[in-house]
């Protein structure tokens, strides 16, 4: 992100991708992995971990993944969208097994060999199911029947399922009341409080990095607590634009109106490195004398970006339009850029759906027309290039 050096960050503080490096223990966190890691290595039951949407189920997940004892296995299934004879081909395949084309019930037989070879030797096999609230109810069956599996009286295979709410309404069904009965411990992962919430986004600043008293004003975390719920995924949202935001104007600290602007900007981008269009426009427009600072060597495309200003300063020059991407294609346009050889004649604007990729600028549209016909074959071959003005930055 643009905003790292400004702040003093060595890494991204409010990345939406779970890092258990970043994990806060507190608003309750430490407690429940603490009463989860016991829950889950004593004991027979059935485990069950639910919460909304963007509480951090996945984070809770993977750090449990890592705190788990010596003498556990796990056997993680991060997309659980797999049919009732499928779990038991991924718990064959997780165990290591060969089990070649052989039949589901074959495979059955070679998964329950395999967990008494290894409860004889003092292991405990877990099987962690992420987003299990979208296993279908015939594939959460199969789960229950494989529970079910015993050694002289000892569970051969414990389960923890991590889900969003809908998961306790589907266990519900009359038909789940088997699986229902064996859960022994329910956890919830509740929303942060306006205290944790502010505590929250100190922590992970310091954590990247940032050495300051404190980068953002208590008004800014009460609004990030307010707009975002005390939702940890919403709250790495709007923190990570209102920092952007603060970058802009220059601010060392963030503020309310900062976090105003995130939250505008909320819902047309995500924070996978795509620029919102309205500080886009305020860093392309507003602040020219601060673009010198997006021509990081490491992101061609932010430098082409930022050398685009220069070409609105001359009127709307005519240019060569190669073609435009879309949002969901910005890694193939920096290996583009990367790979052009002359990326330094091409230009790069933002519009609403994503990106608009030109070549050169000329005072003329007979100039233009001439570096046309001069263009290299692969460029007209495999873009059919025309001749255009430059746009311009639209700031909505």
């Amino acid at each position: 992100m643009m905003y790292l050096r400004h702040f003093g960050l060595s890494s991204q503080p409010f990345s939406i991708t779970p890092s258990t490096g970043f994990f806060f223990s507190g608003g309750g966190r430490g407690d429940l992995l603490s009463a989860l890691v016991y829950a889950a290595t004593h004991g027979d039951g059935i485990v069950k971990v639910t919460s909304e949407v963007g509480s951090g189920k996945t984070m809770l997940c993977r750090m449990l993944l890592d705190n788990l004892p010596e003498n556990v296995e796990t056997i993680y299934l991060p997309n659980p969208a797999i049919s009732r004879e499928e779990v038991v081909y991924a718990l064959a395949l997780e165990l290591g097994l060969d089990f070649g084309e052989g039949r589901p019930f074959a495979v059955l037989r070679l998964v329950q060999e395999a967990l008494v070879e290894k409860f004889a030797k003092g292991k405990r096999v877990i099987v962690l199911i992420d987003e299990a609230h979208a296993m279908p109810c015939e594939s959460l069956e199969e789960l229950r029947l494989l529970y079910n599996l015993e050694s002289k009286n000892k569970k051969l295979l414990h389960i923890v399922l991590f889900g969003q709410t809908e998961l306790d309404g589907k266990l519900s069904l009359p038909r789940m009341r088997q699986l229902k009965d064996r859960i022994v411990h329910h956890f919830s992962i509740a929303p942060l409080s306006p205290e944790s919430t502010r505590d929250y986004l100190e922590y992970r600043m310091s954590l990247a990095g940032f050495e300051g008293k404190r980068a953002f004003e208590r008004g800014a975390a009460r609004s990030i607590h307010r707009l975002s719920r005390g939702l940890t995924r919403r709250i790495n949202i709007l923190a990570d634009k209102a920092l952007l935001a603060a970058y802009v104007e220059g601010s060392k600290q963030v503020s309310s109106r900062h976090v105003r602007i995130a939250s505008r900007e909320e819902g047309e981008t995500s924070i996978t490195g795509k620029i919102p269009m309205v500080l886009l426009f305020m860093l392309l427009c507003a602040w020219p004398a601060r673009l010198g600072m997006l021509a990081m060597p490491q992101d061609i495309l932010g430098e082409r970006l930022a050398a685009s200003v220069d070409a609105l300063s001359m009127r709307r020059p005519y240019t060569i339009r190669l073609f435009a991407v879309g949002k969901e294609d910005r890694v193939w346009l920096h290996r583009f850029l990367r790979e052009s050889g002359d990326p330094h004649s091409i230009y790069v604007y933002p519009v609403k759906s994503g990106y608009l990729v030109l070549y050169g600028s000329y005072p003329s549209k007979n100039e233009a027309k001439k570096a046309l016909e001069a263009l290299p074959d692969n460029y007209r071959k495999a873009y059919h290039p025309e001749i255009s003005r430059f746009p311009r930055i639209a700031n909505s």
